[in-house]
């Protein structure tokens, strides 16, 4: 899929049209593999980035031009995947997923709302390769004890980045909105059962009947997340770091400052791994419940270090850097006379040249009611300017 998003985009472009075919080609692997996630994120995804894209000239590309695009591209890849498709709609009456599934089946695997969190702080349920529930104590939430997705850690650092590039004020403002948009779209798919949304879809056309295990979508998720957190680096890199992103930096390090001290106290970790992970008290109570509390706290430790080093970071870019105004100007000047020259004595520096330095340097905060530099000033600064030369001159001081 990446690949393909890659080629679509550069077809768009004049002159390299004829990369639309790979991305074709790429979007038919998709369709034979009879993945509806993957397929609705190569479609999603495509529109999105092709519609805001920037063309060469500086200007947008026109999202009639995307469209029309994305259409021949998933047209060739139906009539390239047609050899897989057309029988398997044949058959498809004749298997359980014809008649479409039933919402117990249909919306099983769907993603817990308290795995959001999982994406900022890592191992929050314990690690699935290991069936103790003093290792793996999120069997206590999943369908089955298990999830589909094994883990759904990105890490607090990408997804403060995400943030960032999704909200601040800069280039591409439009394409990262609506990438942001279409990433949050997808979490509200991979809830299922959680999302009114997903169960009315779910309800009302039999189509989407015939998927099942909605958590596959928050796949897009993390796709658009990624592309964001580029967006939200390259903003604090950048020349003028925002300082509003440095303040969304040290949020999200307060909060998982909170956590961590949460996670530190008994109490307050059980209760907490009840709501969550809906572990029960008597677990806790056990000799395995001081191993989920420490292997908990490890957790949330990892997170606030990973946020906390992104605040100082963040900070340290976004703090103001020192400009030389007049004076500093003047400093400069002075420093340049009380330079030694070779074979004579430092000379002292007569008020003349002194006045052509100040006038030099202030010479441009002369101005009329209506902003404009007088002439006066100009010309004053000019002739000072010359006579200060040609003092530096006969010292013998390079220009």
């Amino acid at each position: 899929m990446p690949v393909g998003l890659w080629a679509f985009l550069r077809g768009l472009q004049r002159g390299r049209r004829w990369l639309l075919v790979p991305a074709a080609g790429c979007a038919a692997v998709v369709l034979i593999a009879a993945e509806p996630a993957s397929a609705t994120a190569f479609a999603l995804l495509a529109l999105v980035l092709g519609a805001t894209a920037s063309g060469e000239t500086g200007g947008r590309e026109a999202p009639r031009t995307a469209i029309v695009s994305l259409v021949a591209v998933l047209a060739l890849a139906a009539l390239l995947a047609s050899a897989q498709i057309l029988p398997a709609r044949q058959l498809l009456p004749l298997s359980v997923r014809g008649a479409g599934f039933t919402e117990t089946e249909g919306l099983k695997w769907s993603l817990p709302p308290a795995r959001l969190l999982e994406a900022i702080v890592p191992r929050l349920f314990g690690d699935p390769t290991h069936l103790s529930p003093a290792i793996w104590w999120g069997g206590f939430l999943f369908d089955g004890g298990y999830p589909l997705l094994l883990s759904f850690y990105v890490g607090a650092i990408p997804c403060v980045l995400a943030a960032v590039g999704a909200w601040h004020r800069g280039e591409d403002r439009a394409r990262r909105r609506v990438l942001a948009a279409a990433g949050a779209l997808a979490l509200v798919l991979a809830l299922g059962r959680n999302s009114l949304l997903y169960r009315a879809l779910f309800q009302a056309f039999s189509p989407v009947r015939q998927v099942r295990y909605p958590e596959r979508f928050a796949l897009i998720a993390v796709f658009a997340l990624a592309i964001l957190a580029g967006y939200g680096l390259e903003r604090l890199l950048g020349p003028r770091s925002s300082p509003r992103a440095a303040m969304a930096c040290a949020v999200v390090a307060s909060a998982m400052f909170l956590l961590t001290a949460v996670a530190a106290a008994a109490p307050l970790a059980d209760r907490l791994l009840g709501w969550i992970a809906r572990v029960p008290p008597d677990f806790l109570g056990s000799d395995g419940g001081g191993a989920v509390r420490a292997a908990f706290l490890r957790s949330t430790l990892w997170a606030f270090a990973e946020a906390g080093a992104l605040a100082v970071a963040a900070t340290i870019r976004a703090a103001p850097r020192h400009r030389p105004g007049a004076r500093g100007r003047l400093a400069d000047r002075g420093c340049l006379r009380r330079l030694d020259v070779p074979g004579q004595r430092p000379r002292s520096v007569d008020r003349r040249s002194r006045l052509a330095d100040v006038a030099v340097a202030a010479g441009d905060d002369h101005r009329t009611r209506d902003g404009r530099p007088t002439s006066a000033p100009r010309a004053a600064a000019r002739r000072s300017k010359d006579l200060g030369d040609d003092r530096r001159a006969r010292l013998g001081i390079p220009l």
